[in-house]
C-alpha cells in the first residue's frame, strides 16, 4: 500500500510540472568558467553575482548541491543562467529510509528500471519545488563502476524526465574515469546516443592533483582535459553536450590562493573554448569542503570574467589524442 500511495503521488506530482522543455545553455561568449558551490560560507557571492549582472556578464554554468538556494539567487539576476543541481541524500518521507542519491547499489533493485523509479519517486518533490531555478538535474556521483547497468538506469530516469520537460546529466564521472576501454566505452554508449538524441547531457570530473606526480593544476596535469581522449573515442552519435561539473586544483581538497586560482582557471578556459561541446565548467568550490573554499577569490574571478575579450568559438573538434 505503501508504494502505491507513492506512485500515486508521484504521477500528482508530475502533472504539476510545466511541459515546456528547458532550453539549451546559452551561447556564452566571454568565458566557459562556472562556478561549483556546496552548503556554507560563500561569503562574497551576492556581490560577485550583481558586478556580474552590471556588467552583462552570464557565467556559463552555475552547480549547486543540496543547498539549492545559490541557484535562486542567479536566476533572479540572470534568468538564463545555466543552472545544474543535485541531491546528495533524501529521505522517504512514507517509510523514514534514507537514501544514498550519490549511487544506488544493482544488487538491492530487481533491475535499473526498478531503480530509476524508486529514485525518481524520491526526487520528484525536490525536482517540482525548484524547477524554475534548475535547468538540469545530476544524479549519481562518480559512481565508478556497473557501467552498463547505470546506463540502463540513466535511459529509464531521461524516460520518466521527459514528459515533466526535465533534462538530466549523466554519470558525473569521477577524475580519471571511466575506463577507455573498447569495454567500457561500449557500455556507455547508448545512454550517451540516447542523452544527445533528447538533449540531455553528459557530466566529468577533472582536477589537478589527484595522483602521485601530478601537479596540483589543472594546467600540467595528466588528468586535465581527459573529456577530450572520451569524446574521441565515443561514436560521433553518442557525444551529448559536456558539462565539467567539478574542476579544480590540489585533489579538491585545498583552496591555493587567488592568484594561483585564477591564472589556473584562465589557462583551463582558453582550452575549453577550443571545445564547442563543452557547456561549462564549474570550478571546485564555494562552500564549506576541506579548505577548499575560493570564496576570496570571488572578486578576481569578477575581474577576470568582465575583462575578457569577445571570444568566436571554434566548431567541435574532437581531438585525435593518438598523437598525445
Amino acid at each position: 500500500m505503501k508504494r502505491a500511495a507513492i506512485l500515486i503521488v508521484a504521477v500528482i506530482l508530475s502533472s504539476c510540472i510545466t511541459s515546456t522543455p528547458t532550453p539549451l545553455p546559452q551561447a556564452i561568449a566571454q568565458s566557459k568558467v562556472g562556478l561549483h558551490i556546496v552548503p556554507g560560507r560563500r561569503t562574497g557571492y551576492g556581490t560577485f553575482l550583481q558586478r556580474l549582472s552590471d556588467a552583462g556578464v552570464t557565467p556559463a554554468v552555475v552547480k549547486a548541491v543540496d543547498d539549492l538556494s545559490p541557484l535562486h539567487e542567479i536566476k533572479k539576476l540572470m534568468p538564463n543562467a545555466f543552472t545544474v543541481g543535485r541531491l546528495n541524500s533524501i529521505r522517504d518521507p512514507i517509510t523514514g529510509i534514507d537514501y544514498d542519491l550519490q549511487a544506488f547499489k544493482p544488487s538491492d533493485y530487481p533491475s535499473a528500471k526498478m531503480a530509476a523509479i524508486t529514485y525518481w519517486h524520491l526526487v520528484l518533490p525536490v525536482w517540482i519545488a525548484h524547477s524554475q531555478y534548475v535547468d538540469a538535474w545530476e544524479m549519481f556521483n562518480e559512481f565508478s563502476s556497473d557501467w552498463e547497468w547505470q546506463g540502463q538506469f540513466f535511459i529509464e530516469m531521461m524516460k520518466l524526465a521527459e514528459p515533466a520537460g526535465l533534462r538530466l546529466v549523466l554519470y558525473a564521472f569521477s577524475t580519471g574515469n571511466p575506463p577507455l576501454t573498447p569495454e567500457v566505452i561500449a557500455e556507455i554508449t547508448p545512454a550517451l546516443r540516447y542523452a544527445m538524441a533528447n538533449g540531455h547531457y553528459l557530466s566529468v570530473h577533472e582536477y589537478g592533483g589527484v595522483a602521485a606526480g601530478d601537479p596540483d593544476t589543472l594546467r600540467g596535469s595528466f588528468l586535465a582535459l581527459r573529456y577530450r581522449k572520451l569524446y574521441f573515442l565515443l561514436p560521433e552519435d553518442a557525444r551529448p553536450r559536456l558539462i565539467i561539473s567539478e574542476a579544480g586544483q590540489a585533489g579538491g581538497c585545498c583552496f591555493v590562493g587567488t592568484e594561483a586560482f585564477i591564472d589556473d582557471l584562465a589557462w583551463y578556459d582558453s582550452e575549453l573554448a577550443q571545445d564547442d561541446y563543452v557547456a561549462g565548467a564549474a570550478m571546485w568550490t564555494l562552500g564549506n569542503w576541506g579548505n577548499a573554499n575560493f570564496q576570496d577569490a570571488l572578486p578576481a574571478l569578477v575581474d577576470y570574467l568582465t575583462r575578457l575579450p569577445y571570444r568566436t568559438y571554434l566548431p567541435i573538434i574532437v581531438h585525435d589524442w593518438e598523437e598525445q
